[in-house]
Formats: structure tokens, sequence, C-alpha cells
């Protein structure tokens, strides 16, 4: 038998892959996300989400079952153990999911609720219905929770002396805290009730005052453990004896029938605290106001909602202070209270993402409406572009003070931004002329707009033109040509608007005739676009804004016997064909001459 045959391997050279080098991929800008921002400017945002402007007021909520959990909910809040998550709607009758609250920020990650936690529990006050309720709100929240705490209110008759010992031993957890205000009402005996004396209440917080006290010590805080217990003057049924403050001073009367104090933080020597530099303090409230050297009163104003009286301190002072309240202990001024200004830390606004500053400049320099600019010929100076609201007369731009009159100068405008530094007016400065719309009423103040601001010309944007309402036919043509030649320094326009009195006017002038006169700007304008990897569409570069012109004006009601009653009126088919038809034509023409290139 012949043996087999070997079966043979048969190699197959394979193609050699020719190399594509790929195009590099335009690489992105990095996206600032809310955690790139500095930690101050996230606290501050947690601030306006989680801060409260009254006291956040809680009770007890009982379990519909026997022996059921207590709960710790806002006084507003009507919870159902058997609709987690629901409210029920009226309108349809069911039970429906109930919104998110700013508090669910804190469910966002662990960081986030590790930093806007002490803003939620520093930044308000907690206003509790009993001592019950405020143990079991300190039990439930948790001692790292507590130990944020600035400011406890306990409501009217809520002081229960059988737990308030209980409660404010927990609240020793709260290192930091800045008032324990308890309600008048708790201190007074309305209809025989026996009720809670001073004795009492000072017994119950020793210990938590001796751990203030410690706390203070070890944090360096500012300020006394003696300004942290105090009693809201709130009047209540009991209320028949005489207030617990009188007025010292001179009184002045004034119009409105009250009285003008002013108040004056002094040392013992009679001058100026040292601690307030050179800021000078008004404190006053509705009504009344304190004179240099007299006390203050009882305050005029009370109010429900937060249960404290109202004072307003005015500084005049620029710079921004915190207000710190200190109790003297010894010396010629023992136990009266001051008040300390200490200058605050500021943030640069060149510290923020790039992102933040283009944001804020928005809101600083963008305008609601369009800036209507004119020519200014001010006496002895060379022209100027301004806008149509700027006042004319030379007096007023600068303060001037005689005996018989005082003008005050010009406030700043909002342009003043760009002074700051160079770095600032060039960020600034692309955000001023590419988010508004600039319109000139005549040809002259757009030539000397384009030659004033030449440097700034690359980010302008929106133009329009409103240069045609006094003009005869022929010279709406010239004009129209002389705006094309100085609008030729602004590659980047994205819309010129041209009002309806340049089409009406232009008796002679149709769609291809007119785009005729602005090609070279389009043809200009679309190489920029393709240059920058910019859509190259130019349909929407020209707009007509529909507007009256003198034409749709004439010999309407109240006016057929001015001099402007001659000529068509709006019934004119030509005038409404250009207002309506003549837009379009004009798409279909720059679409056609200059298509959109990939």
């Amino acid at each position: 038998m012949a043996p087999k045959s070997k079966k043979r391997k048969m190699t197959v050279a394979q193609p050699v892959a020719q190399s594509v080098t790929a195009a590099p991929a335009k690489k992105e800008p990095p996206k600032t996300t809310f955690m790139d921002l500095p930690v101050e400017i996230r606290c501050e945002i947690y601030g306006y989400v989680l801060e409260e402007p009254t006291p956040i007021k809680l009770r007890i909520q009982f379990h519909k079952k026997k022996n059921g959990p207590r709960e710790i909910v806002r006084i507003f809040h009507r919870r159902d153990p058997k609709h987690h998550g629901q409210v029920y709607d009226k309108k349809t009758k069911s039970w429906i999911p109930k919104q998110y609250t700013h508090s669910s920020i804190l469910l966002v990650n662990r960081q986030i609720n590790e930093e806007a936690t002490p803003v939620l529990f520093a930044q308000n006050g907690y206003f509790l219905e009993t001592t019950a309720a405020l143990r079991d709100f300190l039990e439930l929240i948790g001692a790292s929770n507590v130990r944020h705490l600035r400011r406890i209110i306990i409501g009217a008759d809520g002081y229960k002396a059988n737990n308030a010992r209980a409660a404010f031993q927990a609240l020793t957890a709260a290192k930091g805290l800045r008032a324990l205000e308890i309600d008048h009402s708790n201190l007074c005996a309305p209809q025989g009730r026996e009720s809670t004396t001073t004795h009492r209440l000072a017994g119950d917080c020793r210990t938590l005052l001796k751990s203030l006290k410690a706390s203070y010590e070890t944090l360096n805080l500012f300020g006394s453990v003696l300004d942290v217990l105090s009693v809201t003057l709130r009047p209540c049924k009991a209320w028949s004896h005489p207030p617990p403050f009188s007025t010292v001073g001179h009184r002045r009367g004034h119009e409105g029938g009250g009285s003008k104090r002013m108040l004056r933080v002094s040392d013992t020597n009679g001058r100026q605290a040292a601690s307030i530099s050179n800021a000078t303090l008004e404190s006053s409230t509705d009504g009344c106001s304190l004179a240099s050297g007299d006390k203050v009163g009882r305050p005029a104003t009370y109010d429900d909602v937060t249960g404290t009286y109202k004072h307003m301190v005015n500084i005049q002072d620029s710079s921004s202070f915190c207000i710190r309240t200190y109790t003297i202990t010894s010396g010629a001024l023992k136990g009266c209270r001051t008040i300390i200004l200490v200058p605050a830390g500021s943030f640069r606004l060149l510290d923020l993402p790039g992102e933040i500053r283009n944001m804020i400049y928005k809101c600083v320099v963008m305008s609601p409406n369009m800036i209507s600019l004119e020519t200014y010929h001010p006496k002895g100076h060379g022209e100027r572009v301004v806008q149509t609201s700027f006042k004319r007369k030379d007096h007023k731009t600068k303060a001037q003070h005689t005996k018989k009159f005082e003008v005050p100068g010009p406030n700043s405008d909002t342009a003043s931004l760009l002074l700051v530094n160079h770095q600032i007016h060039d960020e600034a400065v692309e955000v001023l002329y590419g988010h508004n719309t600039f319109s000139f009423d005549l040809t002259d103040t757009l030539k000397l707009f384009i030659k004033i601001n030449g440097k700034c010309l690359p980010y302008l944007r929106f133009i329009e033109l409103d240069c045609f309402w006094h003009l005869v036919p022929d010279k709406v043509v010239k004009t129209l040509k002389a705006a094309q030649r100085a609008m030729w320094r602004a590659p980047g326009l994205r819309k010129v608007q041209i009002k309806h009195h340049a089409v009406c006017s232009s008796t002679s002038l149709d769609a291809e005739a007119f785009v005729d006169v602005f090609a070279p700007l389009l043809q200009k304008i679309q190489n920029f676009k393709q240059a920058q990897g910019i859509n190259s569409n130019m349909t929407e570069l020209l707009e007509f804004p529909a507007c009256s012109c003198d034409d749709c004006a004439r010999r309407k009601a109240g006016i057929r016997i001015t001099p402007f009653a001659r000529g068509p009126c709006a019934g004119n088919p030509k005038c409404v064909s250009n207002q309506t038809d003549f837009p379009q034509q004009v798409k279909e023409v720059v679409a056609k001459k200059f298509p959109a290139k990939e």
C-alpha cells in the first residue's frame, strides 16, 4: 500500500497595509464642572440654595400606630407613612410624587454633602415648638451635625421642665452655638399657671454654658457665653408690666411725629473706638434714631415672623465687614455690650474660571435692549459716539457745587468695568461687542464708530442700520454702499438689520441689485467663517425688521392735515409687497450667489 502523500502547507503573502496618518483630532477645551469651582464659590452657592430668610420651624410628628416612632418635620408639612415620597393632589384626588426640595442637594455625592451640611445647619436658625422636640431633633441629626448649629429658638409655652435639662445637655455638642432664644411666654404665668423662673432656666442651662465657655476658649471664638441665652421680647397674654428697657436722652422731633437719634460707638475717653477704624455707625429703628452719647431705647418695630425686634445699622464705609458683639466684663464699662466691625475677607474676580467670569460680564455689560448710537459734538473737543440717552449739556458732564444749585456728576455706567485692568478689559470687551446689537441713525456715526473702535471690530456681531428714514430714494443706494464699506473691517458680523425704510424708499432697487451692493461684504464674511470653521450659510446675515416707513405712515388718522400727508399710503401694493416678499427674495438671491460650502 503506497504511503499517503503529506499535505503541503501553502503560505500566502499578506498585502502590506498602507499606513494611514490620522488627522489629529481637535482638542475640545476642558469644561468647567461644579466641583472645579473654588470651595468658597461652592459655599456661596450652597448658601443661596439652603439658606432661608426666616428660622426653620419644626415640630414632632407622631406615628398613627400605637407606640410608633416620632419624627421631626416642618410645621407646614403633612407626612403620611403609607405614601412615602408622595403628596396628595386635591385636583386629581390622587397621590403624586412630591417635588424635590432644596435640601436634596445633600444627596448628590459625599463631597457635596460634607460641604453643604455645615451651611444648612450653621446659616439657618431652627425654631422648635417644645424642648422635647429639641431633644428629638438633636438625636435625629446626630452629634456630627449638632456641632454646626448656631441658633436655636424655643416657641411659646414650649419650655417643659421635665425634659428641658436633657435637651440642653444634648445641645452641648454644638460647640459654636451663638444664640439660644426662649420665648417670653415661658417666663409668664397666665391664668394662674406656674411659670418657669429665671433661676430654673439658669440651672437647666448651666452645663451648656460651661461647655460653651470652654469651647470658645479652645476654638478662639469671639464673644461671651453671657450673650448666648436670651429671652425674646414678644408681648404675651400676661404682658401687663412696663417694658424692660427705657429710652434715655434728649429727643428731637421731626416730621412724622417721631424722634431722631443717632448712636456712635465710643471708648472711655469719648474717642471713637479703634476697632471700627474710620467707619461711622448709625443705629436706628423705624421711627426712632439715636444721637451721639445716647442709649438705645426700646425698639419700635416687632417682627412676628422671627419673633425679634428690628434694628438697622448704616455704615458709611464701602468695605465689607463682619459684625461681632462683645460684652465687657471688667473695667469702667463692665456690663456694656459693644459692636465691632471686623473686615471680611474678599475673593478676587480673576481667581474664578474663565467661564464664570464671562457669565459675570454678561450680567454687567449685556443690554436687554438695542444700543442706539449717535454722533456727539462737544464744545472744544472732537467728535465721539455716544448713546442717544446721553445728557448733552456740558455742565452735567462734571460735578458742580455753587450756592444756588448743586449738579451731581454723571453716574458710572456698566462700561466702566473695562477700565479695571488690561485682563478684564480684554475679556469683557468681547462680551460687550459680541452680545449687544448696535443701532446707527446716520452713516457718519457708523464710520466714526468703526474708526474709534478699530481693535474691537473682530468681536462685533450685530448691527442695525436706521439711517434711511430721512433720505430720498436716489440717495438710498449711495448710503447702502457707504455702510457696506464701513462694515468691511468687521468680518465677524452675524446679523445686519436694515430697517424697512430702505426698501420702501428705493423704488427702483430690486432684490438682486440690493444683494449686489453688499456682495463684497458677504464674500469676505463667508471666507472668514470658512477659515474659522463656522457654518458659512449667508442667508441669515441680512434681516429686514418690520417697521412703519414714511409711506406707511402717510394719510393715517390724525396726520391728514400735516405736511407729511402726501404721497402713497399704506394701501400701496408695492409698499406691502416690499415688507412681506422682499426679505424672502433677498434670501433666495443670497443662497444662489453665495452657497454654503462645507
